[in-house]
């Protein structure tokens, strides 16, 4: 299934694409260690509450409640300010950018002592993410052949959920102030380690940075000089990406006319309808409410065992998507995806309404299964491929904007879904919200069946394939 051969041109460990992965490896390791802010913020959020707080200051629920919020807050700066940046100054300098605000929340975390230092650490947390978002997937889509393009994005959603387990668990086992001092070697590795790689060369190629661009498009294809065959490939596929990215329509400006235009319109509403099926099927609000949910649910299980269970289920269903997105493509996986999601929350809303209405004594391990199932059926297509989906349905000369206006609009519905989810639990009950969490999954569904076309294989940089 996963081809580990270096000699098999469809695997990543295959020679010509060994610098892209390790390009990929390397601006993930922000990924992995935002992942485990993420999910070291978790429970550290009900220790703050506690007398086993490790904190010098009282922290109230009110508090709490904010410092959850900040995060999503700084998200949306960090989608709309490197969504400006990304076309100002180029993938490699926001990725340098990405790396400070990370820098600085883990040493304000460090240093807390006072509940204002929790705030803007969660809200520069946050603007890092946010950028993460939109810049990752942009320069792993510039560099990475078309071979491997979906199995080297699909790397940011499993390097994400290690590093959201990773943090869960020494949340709870490593010392309070250990955490941030042996994280911080993280991103500060993630700065030294990115400077060894170039620019993409799409990027180079719109600044009329021509050879630059050769060398960076020869060194992410691994093209060796004295390789005489492979150099004469090369020189035809670049003559082909410079034709396309100098051509007249991409070397204009965005304008007032590109932005009423109809590909622009359709580009913005297919990337809306992707974001509102990823927010609203519930799968963030359920990893951050879990516990409420599996009490709701009457689970017999240990909160910590259910947080490990599910944490290894995001794992496996990234996993899944890594290995599959190329073989199969995104929309499959995004309908199957879908479709199970449906199952999983429509199950799991029986249950609850069996526990709960009826009284019913039901098998009590049944919510970790179900939950289990559905964190595994997100996570292999609807969580995993979304935002490599996104990139590749927007045409180039709006990339960068229309991505932009998307992960904001994400970041507020992200949340909005947040605030929603507990209210709409005391509304209608667990058996209700797990019935529209299955609703979303089927409209998505049905809009990936009839409005998604297959992105797999596609050229990237030609304006005409959009068409």
């Amino acid at each position: 299934m996963f081809h580990m051969n270096s000699n098999n041109p469809d695997s990543v460990f295959y020679k010509n694409y060994r610098l892209q992965l390790a390009a990929t490896l390397t601006v993930n390791i922000l990924t992995f260690s935002h992942g485990i802010g993420l999910g070291w913020s978790a429970p550290m959020l009900l220790i703050f509450q506690t007398p086993e707080s490790p904190l010098e200051f009282k922290i109230s629920v009110e508090e709490t409640s904010w410092i959850g919020a900040c995060v999503g807050v700084g998200a949306i700066f960090g989608n709309f300010i490197f969504g400006i940046l990304l076309d100002l100054i180029g993938r490699k300098k926001c990725l340098y950018l990405l790396g400070v605000p990370h820098i600085f929340f883990w040493v304000l975390i460090m240093f807390a002592n006072d509940v204002y230092y929790l705030y803007i650490a969660r809200i520069l947390g946050g603007i890092s993410g946010g950028g993460l978002f939109g810049i990752l997937p942009i320069f792993v889509a510039e560099i990475a052949d078309l071979k491997v393009r979906g199995t080297l994005g699909a790397i940011f959603c499993f390097s994400l959920n290690v590093g959201m387990l990773f943090g869960n668990i020494i949340a709870t086992l490593v010392p309070y102030v250990i955490i941030p001092c042996v994280i911080l070697v993280l991103p500060i590795s993630y700065l030294i380690f990115v400077m060894q790689f170039p620019e993409t060369p799409q990027f180079l190629l719109r600044q009329n940075q021509i050879d630059a661009a050769s060398k960076s498009l020869k060194y992410y294809s691994n093209i060796k000089e004295k390789n005489k065959d492979a150099l004469q490939q090369f020189e035809i596929n670049f003559n082909e990406m410079k034709e396309l990215i100098l051509s007249s329509k991409n070397k204009e400006r965005l304008s007032l006319k590109d932005i009423c235009s109809k590909r622009f319109m359709k580009a913005l509403l297919m990337g809306l309808a992707l974001v509102i099926i990823y927010s609203f099927t519930g799968i963030w609000p359920i990893l951050n409410y879990s516990s409420l949910i599996f009490a709701e649910a009457h689970s017999s299980m240990d909160p910590k065992t259910n947080t490990i269970i599910i944490g290894v289920f995001q794992i496996i269903g990234s996993y899944c998507a890594f290995v599959l997105i190329d073989k199969f493509g995104r929309k499959f996986l995004l309908l199957v995806s879908s479709i199970g999601m449906f199952l999983g929350f429509g199950l799991f809303g029986v249950h609850s309404y069996m526990a709960t209405n009826l009284a019913l004594n039901v098998a009590r391990w049944l919510p970790v299964v179900l939950m289990a199932f559905i964190i595994l059926a997100a996570n292999i297509g609807v969580i995993s491929v979304t935002f490599i989906v996104l990139v590749e349905i927007i045409p180039p000369k709006i990339r960068s904007f229309v991505t932009a206006l998307v992960l904001v609009s994400a970041s507020i519905m992200y949340s909005v879904a947040l605030k929603l989810f507990p209210v709409l639990m005391y509304l209608v009950g667990l058996s209700g919200v797990m019935w529209i969490c299955a609703s979303f999954a089927a409209f998505g569904f049905i809009f990936y069946l009839i409005f998604l076309k297959e992105t797999k294989g596609m050229n990237l940089n030609d304006e005409d394939t959009y068409n």
